[in-house]
């Protein structure tokens, strides 16, 4: 393995990157390995590198998609591996945006790969499952999920992508929830802040809690004795989510915090939307959600995040699916680690000056709460 730090010339980059995407298309391969491995194995720089990929990209070896990433182009197989059947259940089907991310995601890399993917909304009958070669599931393990869990232990090749699919489908591929929670807390701490806290749904949805309980428990690992405050939206739709946040976030931020962690997909519009500047966070507060880079950059200032995978959860449902096609043995649970996506909401905390009253609010925090409950009066 080449050294890192080796002083590469970028014609020789180039060089070994042609042949490293040669033996990857003969290999019958997609996918690029990451860039940090790339890094390694071709011993350059990642601002090397980068040139190196769009300037294969031009030449036709690598081709973009709408997964945010780069592919090997031509290294699909002529002939088609099967049909995939991805299943979207529970409310709101494929409107929820974590499975519809992952379903348009999904279908454009496995049809790269050579697999012909079909989408059913609700349950579906056996008769359509039999059809199918693979099934990728992403709704509830309720009742129907259990059907499925029953008709998978005679079959086999069923993919969950939650990790409360675990004992009830054979394969899994998720997001690892609890590292996406520890990874929001070691973010925070490490920009200095000390009194964070959490917002998110309470609806029943299992990735929440794990999310809690890697972020709250990160922190009493660093700051024995301290307990997180939580915020919990409650209500039957979106709206009542909204009105339970409206009617609770002033009191809350009114406690000793100077961090927040929204831990729920599609969050970040709480604070960007029409009614923020009557509820408005306060500037000195550090804000890290749980999103998509997309989501980050389109906000301004751009927003700190905590990754919620669905690329990663694709391309690792593709290689499990050419392993099992393959008759090779393959890991019954897939968790993908987080990754951060670095804006501009997570700043070094200050310090409290001498002799302040541990519980006090920051001078700049009671100002902006005192503009906000002018706010308020004038509505």
């Amino acid at each position: 393995m080449a050294d890192r730090r080796e002083n590469c010339r970028r014609d020789a980059v180039l060089q070994r990157m042609r042949v490293l995407v040669a033996e990857l298309r003969s290999a019958g391969q997609v996918f690029l390995p990451s860039e940090r491995a790339l890094c390694e194995q071709i011993g350059t720089s990642r601002v090397t590198l980068r040139i190196a990929l769009a300037e294969l990209e031009n030449e036709g070896l690598l081709a973009s998609s709408c997964a945010q990433g780069r592919v090997i182009a031509g290294s699909s197989p002529a002939a088609g591996k099967g049909r995939v059947l991805f299943i979207s259940q529970g409310r709101s089907c494929i409107q929820l945006p974590a499975w519809n991310r992952l379903w348009f995601v999904f279908k454009e890399l496995a049809g790269r790969a050579g697999y012909d993917c079909e989408l059913a909304l609700g349950e579906v009958s056996e008769d359509v499952l039999d059809r199918a070669d693979a099934i990728i599931y992403s709704g509830s393990a309720d009742a129907a999920g259990r059907r499925l869990g029953a008709y998978a232990a005679k079959r086999g090749k069923v993919i969950g992508v939650q990790e409360n699919h675990v004992g009830l489908l054979p394969y899994v591929v998720a997001l690892d929830n609890r590292a996406a929670g520890r990874l929001a807390a070691q973010t925070l701490l490490a920009a200095g802040y000390q009194r964070p806290a959490i917002l998110r749904r309470k609806d029943g949805y299992f990735a929440f809690e794990h999310r809690e309980e890697g972020f709250c428990g990160e922190l009493a690992r660093v700051l024995p004795g301290y307990d997180a405050p939580k915020l919990h939206m409650v209500g039957a739709s979106s709206l009542a989510f909204i009105r339970d946040y409206l009617g609770k976030i002033d009191d809350f931020l009114r406690q000793d915090i100077d961090a927040l962690f929204v831990a729920g997909d599609g969050m970040i519009e709480l604070f960007y939307s029409s009614f923020s500047p009557t509820r408005r966070i306060p500037d000195d507060f550090g804000f890290i959600a749980l999103a998509s880079s997309h989501e980050c950059l389109v906000h301004q200032p751009p927003i700190t995040a905590v990754g919620h995978a669905t690329n990663g959860v694709a391309q690792a449902i593709v290689r499990l699916l050419d392993s099992l096609r393959a008759g090779a043995s393959a890991p019954a649970l897939t968790l993908l680690a987080p990754t951060l996506h670095v804006g501009a909401t997570v700043r070094g905390a200050a310090t409290p000056a001498a002799g302040a009253s541990p519980t006090a609010l920051p001078a700049s925090r009671r100002r902006a709460h005192a503009r906000k409950n002018t706010t308020k009066e004038k509505d």
